[in-house]
C-alpha cells in the first residue's frame, strides 16, 4: 500500500517535468544580441547544417566563428587578422538542449504584458564542476533564444549575459567566412 501511494504522488511530478531535448533551435537562426558584460552589440547566428555557429560584435569589431565539428574557433578582427583557438564546453551551441539540462521553471514564465506577453522555459546547462550556462527560450516549436547567462569560473567569458531580439530563420552566409590563414592562439 505504501508504494502504490508513492507511486501515486511520485509519478505525476516525473510526468509532469519537461523533455529538455525538445527543447531545439530552429536548423537556421540569426538574432540581434546585447551583451550586457561588455554593454557591445551584434549579431548572432547558427547554422546547424554545416555545425557553424557565429558572435558578431560591433562596437569592438570582432567576429568570432566557431566551427561545431571540428571543435575550433576563429576570432576575425575587423582588419581579417584571424586567431584559431580550441572550443571550450561552454562555447559549444547545440540545436537542442541536452538531456542532462535542469528547467528552472515548473510554472509559466513570460515576459511582456497581456497579448504581447511571450511564454518563457529556461534551464542550466551544467558543463562541468565549475562551469554551467543559464538558459531562456521562447516556449515554441522551433525555440528561440531570449537570454544567456555563462556561470562558473573556468572560463574567460564567466558572467557575460547576452540577450537576443528580432530572431529569423534566415542567416548572412558571410558570418561564418573565416580567413584562410589564420594563427593558431599561443599560451600565455
Amino acid at each position: 500500500m505504501q508504494l502504490c501511494l508513492f507511486v501515486a504522488l511520485v509519478l505525476p511530478f516525473v510526468l509532469a517535468q519537461p523533455d529538455p531535448t525538445t527543447v531545439c533551435l530552429p536548423n537556421q537562426l540569426q538574432s540581434d544580441l546585447y551583451d550586457f558584460d561588455k554593454t557591445d552589440f551584434g549579431t548572432v547566428a547558427a547554422d546547424f547544417t554545416k555545425n557553424m555557429t557565429s558572435l558578431r560584435f560591433v562596437k569592438t569589431n570582432i567576429r568570432v566563428v566557431y566551427d561545431l565539428l571540428a571543435g575550433k574557433g576563429y576570432l576575425v578582427s575587423g582588419t581579417g587578422e584571424c586567431t584559431s583557438f580550441d572550443l571550450q564546453a561552454s562555447q559549444v551551441i547545440t540545436q537542442c538542449l541536452p538531456a542532462s539540462a535542469t528547467p528552472l521553471t515548473t510554472n509559466d514564465t513570460v515576459i511582456g504584458f497581456g497579448a504581447t506577453s511571450l511564454k518563457l522555459v529556461s534551464y542550466d546547462v551544467q558543463f562541468d564542476d565549475k562551469t554551467k550556462v543559464r538558459a531562456a527560450f521562447t516556449d515554441s516549436t522551433p525555440a528561440f533564444p531570449v537570454l544567456r547567462q555563462v556561470i562558473g569560473t573556468s572560463t574567460n567569458i564567466t558572467g557575460d549575459v547576452l540577450f537576443f531580439t528580432n530572431s529569423k530563420t534566415t542567416v548572412d552566409n558571410d558570418l561564418f567566412i573565416v580567413p584562410t590563414v589564420c594563427t593558431p592562439l599561443t599560451a600565455v
